[in-house]
């Protein structure tokens, strides 16, 4: 147990790393996506904002070079907290600005001078000194010979997305589709250069960072975020105090189930030889019938724990752990003494029953166990009246061979119970001479389901049959399994349908209410 609880351990913690790291990893995707999404919902907000000023400009000069255009212009200056300048060109020359009419037009670099479609704007990054452009232009062209143009400062964006920057651990980056960089974020992400050119949309990875691209609406430019792996890294470093501790409480929490599972463990064994040796350890009898007749032939005894505190204890919460630590072969044989005291005055009333009682394969190594069960039987009633049953999974050495031999001279008859649910084969039935086959109580459920089950119970019937053996079939529980087992030509039978397991008392009473002639059904 303290080994599971070692790998459970183990699995928590290393669970817990990893479930911090996505954590981790998905928040900084998620900071991307939001902190884009603010970037092109701002763009396309301001993009709008002027090619609606710049189409009323055109509305209202009509192409005119004169001083009414420049006041204009200056207008659109002053009103803004964005626009720094704002100019006429005409045939690649300025000719009004919002300072006002040139006296010399003055002649505008080509690159300067691109231009969208007709209505359209187009954005440039103006170059400066140094290696990043001071400002973005904005041209729109009237498609009438000329176009008007605006300037904003790169860090006007940055500057507007500051606050939703300045904690960020991603640089952001605004973009043409060919890659030219218009603006960037202000925060102190340091030696994070732009891509080349524009990503796909969505999330993307390189070997150094996480990238996030969006389309600005409306737009053919790109809001695209990095965040370099070593920034997330240091997130995920962040987190492990939390996840860390969360991974030692889990261990800690597999570490006590470990010792209180054991401790239950340690107090079972102990309370089991405590009970074998109090004689705790009760009989309980469920009839078995001749399905043809209907009369009852037998009875199977099964065991049970009258525990001093907990009541009757059912025989799944114990016989495991009894089958595993040995105690099961004290128990059987408290079992046995006890049952076969109670059965005498039943056998005396009812001679041509028999009782069919689970032996473990342990009890066979014991040398004198035929010499004590010939004790126990021996003027007290028929050895016929005796049938022990061994499960399918129970491994018969040379030895236990020898004792079911004694046992069968004795005149004492031997069934193969489960039959079909352990792991040996056709020779298993061959080892021994048994009396009767039992079948398993999940091919008979199967008959009622309509399963392949049902398939498996005629297959099982007739590996009986050609071993020489009777029929009982287990967990009989509906009258249509009757029918089908009878069709089958199954001799015998016991379950729900005709009589649960019962203490010594009311297996006498409903032997009396089924009184031997009459059907001995419920």
């Amino acid at each position: 147990m303290m080994g599971v609880a070692m790998l459970g351990a183990l699995a928590a913690i290393g669970g817990s790393a990893s479930l911090s790291f996505r954590q981790a990893r998905l928040a900084a995707i998620e900071s991307m996506q939001e902190k884009t999404g603010i970037w092109a919902q701002a763009i396309s907000r301001l993009v709008d904002g002027a090619r609606a000023k710049l189409q009323l400009l055109d509305q209202a000069t009509q192409g005119e070079i004169n001083q009414q255009t420049a006041n204009l212009l200056r207008r659109l200056v002053v009103e803004s907290t964005i626009f720094r300048e704002a100019w006429m060109v005409k045939d690649g020359r300025m000719v009004c600005s919002d300072v006002g009419v040139l006296a010399e037009p003055v002649p505008m670099a080509s690159d300067l001078c691109q231009l969208g479609s007709v209505a359209e704007v187009r954005l440039l990054p103006r170059p400066s000194q140094g290696d990043q452009s001071d400002a973005i232009l904005i041209n729109y062209n009237t498609g009438k010979g000329y176009f008007f143009g605006l300037s904003i400062p790169t860090q006007t964006i940055g500057e507007l997305m500051r606050y939703g920057d300045s904690n960020a651990a991603h640089a952001t980056f605004f973009m043409r589709q060919d890659g030219v960089v218009l603006d960037r974020s202000l925060n102190s992400v340091p030696n994070v250069t732009p891509p080349t050119k524009v990503p796909p949309a969505g999330l993307s990875e390189t070997q150094d960072a996480l990238i996030y691209s969006r389309v600005v609406p409306g737009y053919n430019y790109a809001v695209v975020a990095i965040f370099p792996k070593k920034a997330l890294w240091s997130l995920w470093a962040q987190s492990v105090p939390f996840y860390g501790g969360l991974a030692l409480v889990l261990a800690l929490c597999f570490f006590l189930a470990a010792w209180v599972a054991n401790a239950q463990t340690l107090s079972l064994e102990s309370e089991l030889r405590e009970a074998a040796r109090l004689k705790q350890v009760i009989a309980h009898y469920q009839p078995i019938l001749n399905l043809q007749t209907g009369k009852c032939v037998g009875l199977e005894v099964l065991m049970r724990w009258q525990h001093p505190t907990r009541g009757l204890v059912p025989p799944l919460a114990f016989i495991p752990e009894a089958e595993r630590t040995g105690i099961i072969t004290e128990l059987t044989e408290c079992m046995m003494v006890g049952a076969l005291e109670e059965l005498e005055p039943v056998f005396r009333d009812h001679p041509h029953l028999h009782a069919a009682i689970n032996i473990p394969v342990q009890t066979l190594t014991n040398p004198s166990f035929p010499a004590h069960v010939d004790r126990l039987i021996r003027g007290r009633f028929r050895y016929k009246n005796i049938s022990f049953e061994l499960t399918e999974s129970t491994s018969l050495t040379d030895a236990a061979l020898g004792q079911l031999r004694v046992m069968k001279d004795l005149g004492i008859r031997l069934a193969v119970d489960d039959f079909g649910t352990g792991y040996s084969n056709l020779r298993y039935l061959s080892l021994f001479p048994f009396d009767f086959l039992k079948v398993d109580k999940a091919f008979v459920d199967g008959i009622t389901n309509e399963t392949k089950s049902s398939g498996l119970v005629d297959q099982i019937v007739s590996i009986g049959r050609a071993c020489g053996m009777e029929l009982i079939a287990e967990g009989i529980e509906h009258p249509s399994q009757v029918e089908y087992l009878k069709n089958l030509g199954v001799e015998f039978g016991q379950g729900y349908y005709f009589a649960p397991p019962a203490p010594i008392h009311e297996l006498i009473e409903w032997l009396a209410r089924n009184a031997e002639g009459d059907k001995c059904l419920l």
